[in-house]
Order: structure tokens, then sequence, then C-alpha cells
């Protein structure tokens, strides 16, 4: 019993040096995971510390990107009033405005860099901010900033104008009084006068598009949609140079008759005739210098298909009461553009009145020239665009225009581009 007793009591020490040995173990563990649980927690405050500084980094580069772009566009607005002594300050001022607390904008004009460096229809603006540190101050005490550059500036955008007054300064750019009336169709054919637009109550205009004014618009009940406050726009055709003037040419003395006449394309120079009854074009470009071309009464008419008449400044046209009935030349004069029919170059009064009637096919340009209808011209329709100085409509006459584009028209709009 005794050697039993003691074979028990060895067993039970054994027992419990095993369970010394494997509680010592459980500690040692235990410390080692507390110890990876320090370095993963640290890992974990450090992730999210830069999460935060890095979140906060890209907001406010977000807001110095949104900033530059408004500078650069309220700069650009500035180019685009011709007000260049503002848009240092325009520039300047909305982005910083926009960006906040601690910015700085540098605003260049031109730009100093980029695809449009040096272009001086373009505007860059570059914004500077300083970002407030959270967590990474701790281990960085250098600048912590972010930075954002945009450029804008005027480019052209598409337009479907049908008639425009190309005159800048001169008001009304489209003068409508009494019973008048001006009717565009065709597509989405537009008006624009580079001035205002002014219309007596009985007067009507319409246009499938708008009828857009750089100046006021007055207008009476008959009228569509009507835009003041547009931008101008530039002559699509002052790029042209006059034809060449062919062979030297006379009126023959028939054309102030009861018999009419036909004449030939070619130079008429320092010439003038009367047409009594009906002058007959044929095909071909006809230059005018120093001349004169007029129409004695309602029964006279001057007719010509496939022709380019150009007047050169000195020279008249005088339609009266007569009729004219024209269409365009083709294949295009060298240095004109195609569709043109009319070129007059002359500034003063082209003036149809009466009972006359107009048709012309194509391209009717007379830059700087104040187009005047009056009385009741019956049927005045241009089948395709018109270009003048100035426009006037008194009485009871008429404008139809038939749009048909021969050349594309623009107008300025401001645009960011980079």
């Amino acid at each position: 019993m005794a050697q039993r007793h003691r074979t028990q009591s060895a067993s039970t020490r054994s027992w419990q040096q095993l369970s010394e040995v494997y509680a010592g173990e459980r500690q040692a563990s235990q410390g080692q995971v507390a110890i990876i649980f320090a370095i993963l927690l640290l890992a974990l405050v450090g992730f999210v510390a830069l999460s935060i500084d890095g979140g906060y980094v890209m907001a406010e580069r977000r807001q110095a990107q949104n900033a530059a772009d408004a500078g650069a566009l309220a700069a650009a607005k500035s180019l685009f009033d011709e007000q260049t002594g503002d848009i240092q300050t325009s520039g300047s001022s909305y982005a910083t405005q926009n960006a906040g607390a601690g910015s700085s904008a540098v605003v260049s004009w031109p730009p100093a860099t980029g695809e449009y460096s040096g272009d001086e229809k373009y505007v860059q603006v570059s914004v500077t901010k300083n970002v407030q540190k959270f967590f990474v101050g701790a281990v960085y005490d250098g600048d912590w900033s972010v930075s954002a550059s945009a450029t804008a500036g005027i480019e052209k955008e598409p337009a479907d104008y049908a008639l425009v007054t190309l005159d800048t300064s001169a008001e009304p750019g489209i003068y409508m009084n009494g019973n008048t009336g001006i009717v565009l169709t065709g597509g989405d054919a537009s008006a624009i006068s580079n001035t205002n637009i002014q219309g007596g109550s009985n007067t009507t205009f319409t246009a499938p598009g708008t009828i857009d004014a750089n100046g006021a618009i007055s207008s009476g009940g008959g009228w569509t949609d009507t835009r003041p406050g547009q931008p101008q726009i530039e002559d699509p055709l002052e790029w042209m140079s006059p034809p060449a003037k062919g062979t030297t040419r006379t009126f023959p003395a028939s054309c102030g008759s009861n018999s009419g006449c036909t004449i030939e394309p070619g130079w008429y120079r320092n010439q003038s005739t009367a047409v009594k009854r009906t002058m007959t074009m044929s095909p071909g470009v006809y230059y005018f210098e120093d001349s004169t071309l007029e129409l004695q009464s309602s029964g006279s008419t001057v007719e010509g298909a496939n022709v380019l008449l150009y007047f050169d400044s000195s020279s008249v046209f005088d339609p009266k009461v007569g009729n004219v009935d024209l269409t365009y030349r083709t294949p295009t004069a060298a240095g004109t553009q195609a569709g043109l029919v009319f070129w007059y170059t002359n500034c003063d009064t082209i003036d149809l009145q009466g009972s006359g009637d107009m048709y012309f096919e194509g391209i009717f340009y007379a830059p700087c020239a104040h187009v005047q209808m009056h009385g009741n011209p019956s049927g005045d329709t241009i089948r395709g665009q018109v270009f003048v100085g100035t426009l006037e409509l008194k009485g009871t006459s008429d404008l139809g225009v038939n749009y048909f584009k021969h050349v594309d028209t623009s107008k300025p709009k401001i645009f960011l581009v980079e």
C-alpha cells in the first residue's frame, strides 16, 4: 500500500509541473499577441490619419481647380467685353473668393504655359492654396499646399444666320416701321444685328431660329424668339478679294430703249446706263468700276442666271421701283465665296422703293451699305443669305429670306479649354 501511495504522489507532481509549463507558454503567447496587436493598431491609426489628411488634400485640390476655372472664365469675360484693364482683377478676385482662405492666384494673359501659350484670345489662372495639417503635422513640418490651373478664352460657336447687319456702331442695325415685315424660312434660320433692333407696333419679324441683337430689341406683337445682348459677330466674307476684271465692256445704247439689251460679262469702267425695259446678263462675272446701273421705272428689269455682280466703292446700283432677278454663278470666281451673286462695296444707300420686285438667289453681300426698302415693294425675296451694313423697312414693304447656307456663320463664346 505504501508503494502505491508513493506512485500516486509522483504522478500528481508530474501533472502539476506540466500545468505550470502550459501556463507559462500561455502567458508568453498572450504577450506576443499584445505586441502584435499594438503594432497593428499603430499601423491602423497611421492609415486612418493618412486617409484623413489625404482625403482633405483631395477635397482642397478639387476646390482649387473649381476656383481656377471660375477665375479663368471671369478673366475671359473681361477679355470678351474688351475690358482688358479688368482681366487681372476679375480673374484673381473670382479665383481667391472661390478657393477660400490661404489661397493666392496668378493671372496670365496670354497664357504662360500649355497649348494656348502666347495666344491673346485666352487667359490662364493658376491657384495655390495652403492646406490644414491634421495628423501629418506630427511627422512633417514643411509646406502643405495644393495648386491648380485653368485656361479660358474666346472661340466660335456655329450659328445659322440668314440675315446679318454687320455695322458695329450704327443704331439701329435693323429698323422697321409702318406695316412692314421680315420673314425668315428654312432650317433654323436666324437673324442678328451687331447693334440694336427697333420695330414699330405693327411690324412682324418671324424666324424658325432666333432674332438676336448685340443691343436692345424693341418689337411689335408679331415677333418670334428675340434675344438681346448677344455678342457681335465678324464678317464671314471679309477674306475675299475682288474678282478678275475680265474683258473691257460698254453698255449697249439699246439698254435705254424699249427694245432692251443683253450684256456680256467683263469690266465696265466709267460706264452709266438707265435700263428702260429688260437688261439680260449673260452668265459670268461683272466688274463695275466707277459705273452706275440704274432702273428707270416699274417696267424695268435686270435679269441674269449664273452671274456675279461686283460693284467697287465708286459704283452705284439704283434699282428704284424696278425689278431684279439674279442667280449666283458656278463655278465660283477666284478669290470669292461660293454662292456669291451680289457684292456691293459702296457704303451709301441701296434704295428699293415703290412696287419693285427683287429676287436674288445666292449671297447678297453689301457689308457697309444701308439697304432701304420703302413704299410697297412686292415680294422681295432672297434665297440664300444676306449680309448688309444696316437694314431699314418703311411703309408696307416686306422682306423674305429663304435660308440656304452658302457660308458658315458663327458667334463668339467663352469656353474653358484647359
